[in-house]
């Protein structure tokens, strides 16, 4: 059977003496005018996103000599009547590319190639205040000195960005490696806490960013000011945040950059946080 987006796979059964394979496939049983979309030496073809309908295939077996008689006729059919799976292509933007030699600036990303950019990133403090990480390259460098905007630098490109792919979506990414220090203290303060879920509302319509990604690594990470407390006070910030983003008109994402080490994702509810994230990276 074909998934909701169109996708399935046929398979074979391996012959013995086979050198390859050939895959038809036609829109009738009988084969009128059947089309190759296989040859190799594997025993399956993926096919992805195919139009509603259905697909009739038969496989012949090769040999060093002769191509095989065809296999009994099988039929798969699609129909996407039903919302398909929206796949999601999220990449980061490092406020520090522009440094590199040549400069890599937010409108040199093929937006063809991705739906969400978190733009990392931007600090927190422990009061629940975001702060920019490097102001310049964030909000102040700019191309055109006869124009006035509310801002410029990486945010008005990416915000450029937008407008010429609508599609596209932008995050800020808080925290990462060297700025999660003051998650913890964040965290355990119910008045830090709802000031933080304010702030990220503020900040996404003050920059036209599209949502919220906390990278906060690692709650209970103990070099990084963690305690065991932050198992608990994650979810509690991540429902105070989501509560202030989906408030709002049109509701703004909430995502996490998550931990793949089991040592990591065991200090964090990972049976309660997904109800109040978009999704998780």
């Amino acid at each position: 059977n074909a998934d909701l987006d169109g996708s399935y796979r046929v398979s074979w059964t391996a012959v013995d003496n086979a050198i390859g394979y050939i895959l038809e496939e036609a829109r009738d049983s009988n084969f009128a005018s059947p089309l190759v979309v296989y040859t190799g030496v594997d025993t399956h073809k993926d096919f992805i996103a195919k139009p509603n309908g259905t697909y009739f295939y038969r496989v012949k077996a090769q040999n060093s000599s002769q191509t095989g008689i065809a296999s009994n006729v099988q039929s798969v059919t699609v129909n996407t009547t039903t919302q398909p799976i929206q796949h999601k292509i999220v990449g980061y933007y490092t406020n520090w590319a522009i440094y590199r030699n040549p400069p890599f600036r937010p409108q040199d990303v093929n937006a063809n190639l991705i739906t969400h950019i978190n733009y990392a990133f931007a600090r927190v403090d422990t009061a629940g205040n975001i702060i920019l990480f490097d102001p310049w390259a964030d909000t102040d460098y700019r191309s055109d000195w006869n124009t006035e905007k509310p801002y410029w630098g990486n945010f008005r490109q990416l915000y450029d960005l937008k407008q010429a792919n609508p599609g596209l979506k932008t995050l800020i990414s808080l925290g990462g490696w060297t700025l999660s220090d003051p998650f913890s203290a964040l965290a355990a303060n119910p008045s830090a806490r709802a000031n933080f879920a304010q702030k990220c509302v503020e900040f996404c319509k003050k920059y036209d960013f599209d949502g919220i990604d906390i990278d906060w690594e690692y709650p209970g990470f103990a070099e990084h000011s963690g305690r065991p407390e932050d198992k608990r006070n994650f979810t509690l910030l991540l429902q105070a945040v989501s509560a202030a983003l989906k408030a709002q008109n049109p509701p703004l994402l909430l995502t996490i950059a998550a931990p793949a080490g089991p040592s990591h994702y065991a200090n964090m509810e990972v049976d309660q946080i997904h109800q109040y994230l978009d999704w998780i990276n």
